[in-house]
């Protein structure tokens, strides 16, 4: 239906990426069990199979392993290839930060962020540098 649109979230395709060298064992193995059933399939282009149906993204970044929803720049995803092609969504209606600003932990582990957390500011000021 075009009344139903879909969310893409950044990390979690991240985590779902084949990127060269990944390491099936490093992933926690909680997650494998919670996600996937223990039968984790990579999917290399989830956003383009995706393209036609997002309507909104969560933008976060991680290590490609476990979700930390870190500021775009300090885990794995490659921003300069990403923002185009969430640009090309032909139904896109809204980007929004999912960047957990805290320092710590949360339930997927250790955070990116540095010890205080993120500031408002330079969350601003990065999404600003990606270009929204």
């Amino acid at each position: 239906s075009p009344a139903i649109g879909v969310c893409f979230d950044t990390g979690h395709a991240n985590i779902m990426a084949p990127a060269s060298g990944k390491d099936l064992s490093r992933y926690p193995e909680w997650q494998l069990e919670r996600n996937w059933r223990g039968n984790l399939i990579w999917e290399d282009n989830a956003l383009e199979l995706l393209k036609d149906h997002v309507v909104t993204t969560h933008i976060h970044d991680n290590s490609g392993y476990t979700d930390h929803h870190g500021m775009p720049g300090d885990g794995t995803i490659d921003w300069a290839a990403l923002i185009p092609q969430l640009r090309s969504c032909p139904r896109m209606l809204e980007y929004q930060t999912e960047v957990d600003i805290s320092d710590g932990e949360n339930w997927a582990g250790t955070l990116l962020a540095p010890p205080g957390g993120y500031s408002i500011k330079r969350l601003v000021d990065t999404f600003r540098g990606l270009g929204f």
